[in-house]
């Protein structure tokens, strides 16, 4: 720090008109308010007694991961970051608080408390990595750890003593007579979305939510107005760092998009060149055919293919129209190229997106900090895609230190249905979980799948959020294998139902000491706004939730949990909501956590580096500086389902917890002033509902 910025505001004190709820705003100078806030920063916490699932006798509610204790406040400073000096605006307490507006606040702050550990009852709250990730794991050249999944892992033995069972849709395992753990019920869950619904559509809790979002974006003005110079000049003392040397995950990428168009296009010209003799596909009589034949059929000669009539990036045509954005997947408008180039599950068994795949490791290991989780489908129609799935990931040694993946289940029931691969949405739910829970109790099942799960972090599920949904508490309370209409089931049916399988099979690939998963939906690009309060119980991070700042609650309580949001401006762009009225920018001040992302580039963009893109753009629209992307590239990594060891280097220690997080300055170049006003503002605001709730969180 320079000796001017100590003390040139050392004696500034501006205090403003006290407002209606009786508090004065104060600018404080960072002698007076950073190393006080630095002592009530330092937690001590009980330890957490860990529960065991099978010894839970009680139902939902007390089950789930950890009981949670009060924290104390420590009289020892961080000293860590004793040393840290900013400006800090800061609200002291003025007159007491009297009237209706008083009792409106004290309520509507007990009811965002009630939310808060309710979402925390849903919560997978043990997530964990596999035991032996240190066997993988190495340093490169530049002294940075990569984990690298290319190596055989051996084996567990089976787990004789387990028992797979099925009950209201929901598999779980049995172990010496006993649950591994229990998972909320249909009805339980029915019950507390419609409470958290009630308080959604409360005007007292949605006008109380609304004032404290208005604040934290405005506070976050303050806060640049008063030291973003003094941030951009620490920023350019951190050494060999700026935006392109630092680690930064594209948190939401479909695969089978994962390329440029100008990438595509490349590659289909060369195989024509070197393969146009090989036989790609069946024809309807079952017959081989050629890839020249393919063309020809067509009437293109594939030499002759342009950008323009490749057609595959989004025009004006397709703005609030979901369908026109999934044919831009056909490649000259013929989803026969579609399945021979781009899908993995085909006649010759994936392997031109494997060699596409390929090409686009090379590129991210050229790229060097860039990291991607790509998204792959498993769709429910047969329990053999994942056999075939596990089997291209081994064959093909897709494995890279710098890509993780997520399956994505795309909600297409009502499809299946008409074409008699599934008579029930329970088939559809064994199709996707049941091989899961055999390979982990037995891995010799299926060494290319148990193999392939390892690079596996998440599950997400995707579709067109805009279409009508027809949602009734009656839909909501059919059993999964009575569910036999042609007709799609509601989105939170959906949601609740995959959850709810996920969360029993991370308890047992816990048991095992196997990776867990996360789930991170498609949620909030379009629809009604259940979507979002169903994600808030269930999901552990969203992608798009563009939809969110339609409900001050839920982005307030987004807010408060630190839910990652994957944004993609882009894409809302062409779809759903234009850039200049994205809510991306008003999150960022509020302190939400959000990442960039790049949703499709085949159809989005025009570059090969299209997360660059992605913040280039971003970065000129909204007048984003440099500190303001370093903060969004360290929340990409903090999102992501990178191993902790890669997290931790990137991000810091403890980085799940408001408490005792640290952020590691010198990798990532955020300033540790803005990462300390991040946190300060979070746990105060912790402690303003805890006051006017009476009632202490952890």
């Amino acid at each position: 720090m320079s000796q001017d910025f100590t003390t040139r505001t050392s004696r500034k004190h501006l205090t403003m008109e006290m407002d209606t709820q009786g508090l004065s705003m104060q600018y404080l100078s960072n002698d007076d308010a950073v190393f006080s806030q630095l002592n009530d920063l330092a937690i001590i916490r009980d330890e957490l007694p860990k529960l065991d699932a099978r010894q839970q006798n009680s139902v939902f509610g007390q089950q789930f991961g950890v009981q949670l204790s009060s924290h104390k406040i420590s009289e020892q400073q961080d000293e860590k970051y004793e040393n840290i000096r900013f400006d800090q605006i800061k609200i002291k307490q003025g007159r007491e608080f009297q009237g209706t507006y008083f009792k409106e606040c004290r309520e509507s702050a007990r009811q965002i408390i009630s939310l808060l550990k309710l979402r925390d009852n849903y919560t997978f709250h043990e997530h964990q990595e596999y035991e032996q990730v240190d066997l993988f794991t190495n340093i490169n050249q530049n002294n940075e750890p990569q984990v690298q999944w290319s190596q055989k892992v051996e084996p567990l033995p089976i787990m004789d003593e387990a028992e797979v069972l099925q009950e209201n849709g929901v598999t779980y395992v049995v172990v010496q007579g006993k649950p591994l753990v229990v998972v909320p019920t249909m009805f339980q869950f029915i019950s507390d979305l419609l409470y958290l619904m009630n308080c959604i559509n409360n005007n007292s809790i949605a006008g109380y939510s609304y004032s404290r979002l208005k604040f934290l974006e405005e506070k976050f003005q303050m806060h640049e107005i008063f030291n973003h110079q003094q941030e951009q000049l620490r920023q350019k003392e951190i050494k060999r760092k700026d935006f392109y040397n630092v680690f930064k995950v594209d948190t939401h990428i479909h695969h089978s998009a994962a390329m440029s168009a100008k990438h595509l296009q490349n590659f289909i010209i060369k195989k024509y060149r070197t393969s146009a003799e090989e036989f790609v596909a069946l024809d309807k009589n079952n017959q081989k055919i050629a890839l020249k034949d393919i063309f020809t059929q067509l009437g293109v000669n594939p030499l002759e293919i342009s950008l323009d009539s490749l057609d595959v990036q989004a025009d004006k045509q397709m703005y609030k129209r979901f369908d026109r954005f999934n044919q831009k997947y056909n490649p000259l408008g013929f989803p026969k190229l579609r399945e021979i180039f781009l899908k993995q599950d085909n006649y010759i068994k994936g392997r031109y997106l494997a060699e596409i795949t390929k090409e686009l490791i090379n590129m991210l290991d050229d790229q060097q900090f860039i990291g991607c989780e790509w998204r792959i489908s498993i769709s429910g129609k047969s329990m053999e895609e994942w056999h075939k799935l596990g089997k291209w990931f081994v064959k093909n040694k897709l494995y890279s230190a710098k890509v993780r993946w997520l399956i994505q289940i795309p909600r297409l029931y009502g499809v299946y249905k008409k074409s008699n691969l599934i008579n029930s949405f329970q088939d559809m739910l064994d199709n996707i979980f049941r091989p899961l829970y055999d390979i982990t109790i037995n891995p010799t099942l299926d060494p290319f799948l148990y193999q392939s799960l390892f690079q596996v972090v998440g599950f997400d599920t995707v579709d067109d959020e805009s279409a009508y949904e027809h949602f009734s508490k009656s839909d909501l309370r059919t059993l999964p294998s009575e569910w036999q209409k042609e007709r799609d089931p509601p989105y939170t049916y959906w949601i609740f139902y995959i959850y709810a399988n996920l969360y029993s099979l991370n308890a047992l690939r816990k048991e095992r000491g196997l990776n867990t998963f996360s789930f991170r939906p498609h949620c909030g690009e379009a629809g009604n706004i259940d979507h979002l309060a169903t994600a808030y119980l269930m999901a552990d991070g969203i992608n798009h939730g563009i939809e969110l700042i339609k409900s001050p609650v839920l982005t307030y309580l987004f807010y408060l949990k630190q839910i990652g949001i994957a944004m993609s401006p882009v894409s809302n762009n062409k779809l759903f909501c234009r850039y200049q009225k994205s809510p991306f920018l008003k999150y960022f001040k509020m302190g939400l956590n959000i990442s960039l992302s790049t949703d499709d580039p085949l159809i989005l963009h025009l570059t090969n580096e299209p997360l660059l893109e992605e913040y280039a753009i971003a970065s000129q629209v909204f007048d984003l500086s440099t500190i303001d992307q370093a903060e969004l590239a360290r929340n990409s990594v903090k999102q992501s389902g990178f191993e902790s060891i890669i997290k931790k280097y990137w991000v810091g220690e403890y980085l799940n917890d408001r408490i005792q997080e640290k952020n590691a300055e010198n990798r990532n170049n955020l300033p540790q002033s803005r990462f300390m006003y991040r946190k300060i503002t979070l746990n105060e605001e912790y402690e303003r509902i805890e006051l006017q709730g009476d009632e202490i969180l952890f």
